[in-house]
Formats: C-alpha cells, sequence, structure tokens
C-alpha cells in the first residue's frame, strides 16, 4: 500500500511542478513586456515588432508557437510566423472599440487541453497582454496627439502675426489673496491708494514665452532685450489700466480685454488693445496667463482722421445753416436800427425796437457760444470729475427757475458713484441743458428725476421727466443742429450737449418711457478707470454701441 501511494503521488508533484513552471513563464513574459512598455524612446512600432517577437515564449511550447500583433491595419509578427489551424486571438481595445488583435499560435499539432491545444491559463494571459497593449496604444496615441498639438500651437505661437505672451501671474495672485486676508475689501480704492503695491506687482508679473512678433512690436533685436519685464513696457501714465487688472483678478475673472497704452524699448508710446486669459487648468493659480497685443496705433490714427474728417463736415454744414440763421436776427436788427435812426418813432415805440435788438443780440450771442462750445474741449485738459459736484452745481443755478416752474426734481445720485474724466464746465452745461429741456416740457410743472448708476465701467446718467411723449418722427432728428419745436428756440441745446458727451467718449440717447408718461434722456460715459487715454476718448461712443 506504501509503495502504491508513493507512485499516485510522484505523477500529482510532476503536474504541480510543470503548472508552476508555466505560471513562471507567463509571470516573466508579463515582467518583460511591462518593462518594454516602459522605456520612454521606444516607438509604437518598436513596441509591437518586439512584443510579437517574446509573445511564443510564454506559452507551453515556445519553440513551435509563432505570434502576431495587428494594430490599425499594420501586422507585426515573430520571424516565423503563420497562418495555422491552432490559434488563440484576443481584441486590443482603445476608449471600448477593437483597434486590433493579438494573435498566438502553434506550427504543428500538439495534445488537445482546455482550449485546442492551448490551457485556459494562457486564454488568460493572452487577454491581459492584449488588453495592457492597449492601454500603451492609447497612452501612445495620446501622446503623439499631445506633440502634434504642441508642434501646432509652437508653429502657432512662433509665427502669430501679433505679440503673443506667456506670463506667471501666480505671485500677484498671492499678492491678492494676502492683501485680502489682511482686510482688503475695496481693491481698486486700495491701490489708488497705494501706488508702491502696484508697483511691487508689476514686477511680479513673469515672462515664460513670448512670439517673434512681441520682439519686433516691443523694438526687441533678441528675447534678453524683452525681459526688462513690464515697468519700462508699462508706462507710469498707463499704471491706472494694470490697476485695472489688478481688480479683476480680485474680482475672480480669468479672461478679459481692454485697451490702452504701452511703451516700446525706446520708450515710445502706442496703442494697444490687449486680451487675457488664464490657460485651462490655472484658472486658479494664474501660473500660466495667455496675454496676446495687437498695436492698433494706425488703427487710432485712422479713428481720429476720420473724427476730424466727420467734424469738419457737420461744422460745414452747421456754417451753411448759421449763416442762414443768423440773417433773420441781423435783418431784425438793421431794420430796427433804421427805425431808430429815423426820429420819428415815439418814446414806446423806441423802447420797443431797442428791446427787439437786443433780444436779438442775446439770440446771437447764444448761437455762437452753443456752436463754440463743440470745438473747445481739450481731451489733454480733462481731470477726474464728480457727477455729483456737477449736478449740484448746475442745480444751484437752476433752483429758482425750476421752482416758478413748479418743477420737483428727485435725485438719486449715490456717492459710491463712479467719477469720469472730463471738463466739469463742459458736463455741467449738459446737465443744465437737460434741465432746462425738462422744464420746457412741463409748463404746468411736475416731476424730473435724476439718477445714476455703475454699469460694466460705464456711468449712467439719466433725466426723466412727466412731459408729453416726443413724436417718433422728432425722435430721429432730436440731436440735429436748429432743430427744435420750440417757437423760441434756437435747436442747439441739445445738438451741443450730445456733440460734448461724445467727446467725452460717451453717448447720449433719449427714449419715450411709455404712452403719456414721461420722456427718458441717458447719458453713458466711461467710469474714470476704464477711460481710456487723450487720444482715444472721442472713440468711445463707437465702442460703447458694439457693446450693446
Amino acid at each position: 500500500m506504501n509503495e502504491t501511494r508513493e507512485f499516485a503521488v510522484l505523477p500529482m508533484a510532476h503536474e504541480c511542478d510543470e503548472a508552476l513552471h508555466e505560471r513562471i513563464k507567463e509571470l516573466h513574459l508579463i515582467y518583460r513586456l511591462s518593462d518594454l512598455t516602459q522605456d520612454p524612446d521606444w516607438s509604437l512600432e518598436q513596441l509591437l515588432h518586439a512584443v510579437a517577437a517574446i509573445l511564443p515564449e510564454g506559452w507551453r511550447y515556445p519553440d513551435d508557437a509563432c505570434a502576431a500583433v495587428t494594430l490599425a491595419g499594420q501586422v507585426f509578427t515573430s520571424d516565423n510566423y503563420r497562418e495555422t489551424p491552432w490559434q488563440q486571438r484576443s481584441p486590443i481595445s482603445v476608449d471600448g472599440s477593437a483597434v486590433g488583435e493579438v494573435v498566438v499560435g502553434y506550427l504543428s499539432p500538439h495534445p488537445a487541453a482546455n482550449d485546442g491545444p492551448f490551457a485556459a491559463e494562457e486564454r488568460s494571459l493572452l487577454a491581459e497582454i492584449a488588453m495592457r497593449i492597449g492601454r500603451f496604444v492609447e497612452r501612445a496615441w495620446t501622446q503623439e496627439t499631445l506633440r502634434h498639438n504642441e508642434a501646432r500651437y509652437r508653429g502657432l505661437f512662433e509665427h502669430a502675426p501679433i505679440a503673443i505672451f506667456e506670463q506667471d501671474f501666480s505671485a500677484v495672485k498671492q499678492r491678492i489673496d494676502q492683501l485680502r486676508r489682511e482686510g482688503v475689501r475695496d481693491f481698486r480704492a486700495f491701490f489708488d491708494a497705494h501706488p508702491a503695491v502696484v508697483t511691487e506687482c508689476i514686477q511680479q508679473v513673469r515672462f515664460l514665452d513670448w512670439s517673434r512678433a512681441s520682439l519686433a512690436m516691443y523694438g526687441a533685436r533678441n528675447e534678453d532685450e524683452l525681459q526688462v519685464g513690464l515697468e519700462i513696457l508699462v508706462p507710469v501714465g498707463a499704471r491706472r489700466l494694470f490697476v485695472d487688472e489688478l481688480v479683476w483678478i480680485a474680482q475672480g475673472r480669468t479672461a478679459f480685454e481692454w485697451e490702452g497704452i504701452n511703451c516700446k524699448l525706446d520708450g515710445k508710446p502706442f496703442n494697444i488693445r490687449l486680451h487675457w486669459a488664464a490657460e485651462p487648468g490655472y484658472e486658479q493659480s494664474l501660473a500660466r496667463v495667455l496675454v496676446t497685443i495687437e498695436d492698433i496705433t494706425e488703427v487710432k490714427r485712422l479713428q481720429q482722421a476720420m473724427i476730424r474728417s466727420e467734424r469738419l463736415a457737420a461744422m460745414g454744414q452747421i456754417t451753411a445753416v448759421l449763416a442762414h440763421e443768423v440773417q433773420n436776427p441781423l435783418q431784425a436788427i438793421h431794420t430796427n436800427l433804421e427805425l431808430l435812426s429815423s426820429a420819428l418813432l415815439e418814446a414806446d415805440e423806441q423802447e420797443e425796437c431797442l428791446a427787439i435788438c437786443l433780444s436779438e443780440v442775446e439770440r446771437l450771442r447764444e448761437m455762437t457760444h452753443n456752436v463754440l462750445s463743440l470745438s473747445s474741449v481739450q481731451p489733454q485738459a480733462f481731470s477726474t470729475v464728480s457727477i455729483r459736484d456737477v449736478w449740484r452745481k448746475a442745480q444751484h443755478l437752476l433752483s429758482e427757475q425750476m421752482r416758478r416752474a413748479g418743477v420737483e426734481v428727485l435725485v438719486d445720485l449715490p456717492e459710491d458713484l463712479p467719477p469720469v474724466h472730463g471738463l466739469a464746465e463742459h458736463l455741467g452745461q449738459v446737465l443744465i441743458n437737460l434741465a432746462l429741456n425738462a422744464i420746457d416740457s412741463m409748463p404746468n410743472g411736475g416731476q424730473m428725476r435724476i439718477a445714476g448708476q455703475a454699469r460694466e465701467g460705464w456711468l449712467e446718467i439719466t433725466f426723466a421727466n412727466d412731459g408729453p411723449p416726443i413724436p417718433p418722427e422728432h425722435l430721429a432728428r432730436l440731436f440735429d443742429p436748429f432743430f427744435t419745436t420750440k417757437p423760441s428756440g434756437a435747436g442747439l441745446g441739445l445738438f451741443v450737449s450730445h456733440g460734448i458727451v461724445q467727446q467725452h467718449g460717451g453717448d447720449l440717447s433719449v427714449a419715450n418711457l411709455s404712452e403719456e408718461q414721461g420722456v427718458c434722456f441717458t447719458i453713458s460715459l466711461p467710469a474714470a478707470a476704464e477711460q481710456k487715454s487723450p487720444i482715444e476718448a472721442s472713440t468711445g461712443a463707437a465702442r460703447m454701441s458694439s457693446r450693446e
């Protein structure tokens, strides 16, 4: 009995040794395959050739085995590969789709096992190898796509016709976060009061990369010359625009656009349009920000030339109409002076003639004053102006007239309204003209409502009144020179007001509130923080129109 038991155990031990030997071969193959996929210098084709060459080593009869790997129409085989009746296949999948397969076969027949001549473990091994190849293929294709996109991006970056910068704003972001932790809430007011902090933030912006056009735009001969930092490129006079950037970053914005002034390396200023956007994945840290800059100096020059041309054309039209309008009061003055010189008039008739002459002279004076107002605005003389203060002075001048007309004034101009850049005297003239227009529209008294609000970098002031609605056919002509529906009006008040607002970079519009419920004039002006340089001021209305 003992001899029988020993005889039965010996074959079982032999089978276990053989099975263990097969598993070791399989593990060895898996390890080799892992080593191959970790080599960064191997291409996908090289890897698949190598895989096909080593696959037979993991099967029970390696000397009689052959292998092939197919991928996207390409076939990679061991040296001895050929089609045989004895093969195992397993699909290679990428993103859930079959893109190829792994094949292992024998060149001659062998004893039957679980799957033809193949063991069940070999089926599992083949599936594992196919899965690993699929992962490697997916990674290789992704890397190839990334390399292609990087090369394409680099080409676009280098040869773009506009200046492109890759910048690191992470230190700026950290400084702003620190200020917030220290209790800063109104960042614009803080930066206005602490210019040294603005300079510090400018110094913390790092240049990571730039396009060739950047060198040409700033007059740099090489990259070293361009690495001077923003302190030179952003002149002191344009620091206000950088403050805008800091405020927007503090507000959590990760993309914005503005126009302003930069300097070339030789100190020559030029107009720019800047687009600023955090790169995907860096929205929180701002460690990578893409900045594109366009030189729009020539565009601005052409805009100014067009504005001058349009202004000259308008002044020509005004001059022609003015010459016609002046004839009437001059004729009245001439006629009455002739009557006075005849010495045939009674005293009361002489007084009446003198009164007519004085009235017509005043009419001429007002007409010439209004026309001169159109050409006297000098943007270089602009200063920071509070609309609240301007209206306070205007209301004081008009108080007696409003009292006599029975007009109640409701004012809603909050203290935190942003200031604007301009001439207080001319903006006051606009407010007075609109108030007088409202008073004239309410001969029996009523309400005039004045309100202001900040909206997306603009200051809007509305003048609403209880007067009758403006006929639709008049709305389109309301700001035309010499257009008036008043018997004694010159038709220049609204025309001049519209011109002054435009010269301050804004717009003046009018609309009926609703049937029989009044009229509303709206003044839109760039807030002081958004106001562009004087050279750009007169183009603001066009920019605002496109924004709306």
